[in-house]
């Protein structure tokens, strides 16, 4: 800047003399003066002090947006972000849109599951890679620093938007990985309630004389049909899982139900003016199921554990069983109902799904007592539940 200042001095005061008809002195000084009130002003125009832009705000916008081409390209992306779920299919969309950057005629792009092309090919290039995504831009010519600065900007928009739709996309298939991991857990625990009854029935005809005939032909009359509704009513949750969870059945039924299935496990059950409440079936067979099975299994190694079972209506909604078996370990009360936890008896895994169950039915299964010679398990409806 220092040598053009000599030259537009020695050149301005060449034309005064030549002009003017004046001394080199005289056109020196007036040169100065002239080149002194153009420096004065161009410094005004470029950051005045009057509350409005000048032209060094003016030349930084422009260098930085390129005009509102880029702007307008970045508002229409996060337009698209929300509309378009699939990666590549967005990193495609947002490619074909760079028809008002002119200073791009077209490229290509490559990730992990696609790659492809944009626009018209050209000599020069440049590429970046951000967050998996790889872009190859070209020009009919070099591009300059803004520019470039320009292009790495695009790279990195796109780089992270295309992370964010793989992370959502990850997300997704992990919550449907999720859905069919519980809806095969529950399912499972509902196969094996139902083996275990069909093992007692087995075990009671294997026992039984022929003065027992009559009652195990009752027995088989009463259990089989059940054990037949309850294993078409698994099969049809992997068909209409949503529909499974809203049926009810009323308590009175499911009551008689619950005392049928588990008349020759000695299990005391206790109630109080049963009457036609309606219960979430699936719920209640699971819950119950699992935490009879649990109890009952305990007799394994404790053949005198004491197992009990009471339905209240009122004033809310609650069933309880209790035995009085060994406790839960500490660490396994602890997690029971948040995280499946290993245990002798398998309580971890069945307890988990049936309290998420139950939360989602607008109950809560809690273990209200655990210690030795009392075990008490309780799910309870929350008053909006029980108050449909």
């Amino acid at each position: 800047m220092l040598s053009l200042l000599i030259m537009v001095m020695a050149l301005g005061v060449f034309a005064v003399v030549a002009v003017a008809r004046v001394s080199y002195a005289w056109a020196l000084v007036q040169t100065l003066l002239g080149m002194a009130a153009l420096l004065l002003a161009l410094s005004w125009l470029w950051n005045p002090r009057a509350g409005f832009a000048g032209l060094g705000q003016v030349t930084s916008r422009y260098l930085l947006s390129v005009g509102l081409p880029f702007e307008g390209w970045a508002q229409r992306l996060a337009t698209l972000a929300e509309r378009e779920r699939d990666p590549e299919s967005f990193v495609r969309d947002a490619l074909s849109d760079l028809h008002e950057l002119t200073w791009i005629r077209g490229g290509r792009w490559q990730a992990a599951r696609g790659e492809g092309q944009f626009g018209e090919p050209a000599e020069h290039s440049l590429s970046h890679a951000f967050h998996g995504l790889s872009l190859t831009w070209q020009s009919t010519r070099p591009l300059t620093p803004a520019l470039a600065l320009h292009v790495r900007l695009l790279s990195q928009l796109l780089g992270y938007f295309y992370a964010s739709k793989v992370r959502e996309q990850t997300l997704r298939e992990q919550a449907y990985s999720q859905a069919i991991h519980d809806t095969g857990a529950r399912l499972t625990h509902d196969v094996k309630n139902i083996l275990q009854s069909l093992k007692t029935l087995l075990a009671a005809a294997d026992t039984s004389t022929p003065e027992d005939s009559d009652r195990l032909l009752a027995l088989m009359r009463r259990q089989l049909p059940q054990l037949a509704a309850r294993l078409s009513q698994t099969v049809d949750k992997l068909k209409q899982p949503a529909e499974m969870d809203v049926a009810h059945i009323s308590a009175h039924a499911w009551w008689m139900a619950l005392q049928t299935r588990y008349e020759h496990d000695d299990v005391r059950f206790f109630a109080d003016a049963i009457d036609d409440t309606p219960l979430p079936q699936d719920l209640f067979d699971s819950v119950a199921d699992n935490l009879l099975t649990n109890a009952l299994r305990k007799r394994q190694g404790q053949p005198d554990v004491a197992v009990e079972v009471r339905l209240e209506l009122q004033p809310l909604v609650n069933l309880t069983v209790t035995d009085s078996g060994a406790p839960a370990p500490e660490h396994v009360a602890r997690n029971l109902f948040l995280s499946p936890v290993a245990s002798d008896f398998g309580l971890g895994v069945g307890l988990y799904q049936a309290a998420r169950q139950a939360a989602r039915s607008g109950c809560r299964l809690e273990l209200t007592d655990n210690h030795a010679g009392r075990v008490t398990f309780r799910l309870q409806a929350t008053e909006s539940s029980s108050n449909p």
